[in-house]
């Protein structure tokens, strides 16, 4: 029974750090935040950085509930990305994407938490 719970829990939060990278790619040209501090207003790969992290943090909370292992590799490709993304754009209001990102990572790839036998490979 834990393991459903934090195989929800997981999948949920995963989805929700997603669909916050909707509001970065839908609204993103409008943004004065928009300007990379080393791309200048090369402002499309923001956008397009922002949707791919979108997709992939979707895809690890589905594939978390359905229990396949390959969530794992979605969620830091996608943390990855997603702070290469803020990294480009930075802004202080995306401090918190910053830390969920981080901690994604620290997650997985240090503690190797969850372990496979909770959620699936």
């Amino acid at each position: 029974m834990l393991h459903i719970l934090i195989r929800v829990v997981i999948g949920l939060l995963l989805i929700v750090h997603g669909v916050a990278h909707w509001e970065i790619a839908t609204v993103w040209e409008s943004r004065e935040t928009a300007r990379s501090w080393l791309l200048g207003e090369f402002r499309a790969l923001g956008k397009v950085l922002s949707v791919v992290a979108l997709a992939g943090f979707i895809l690890a909370g589905i594939a978390v509930f359905v229990g396949l292992g390959l969530w794992r590799p979605l969620a830091v490709a996608s943390a990855v990305i997603s702070l290469i993304t803020m990294a480009l754009f930075w802004d202080f209001k995306m401090t918190l994407g910053v830390i969920i990102d981080v901690g994604i990572l620290v997650a997985t790839l240090w503690l190797k938490w969850p372990p496979p036998e909770l959620i699936g490979s």
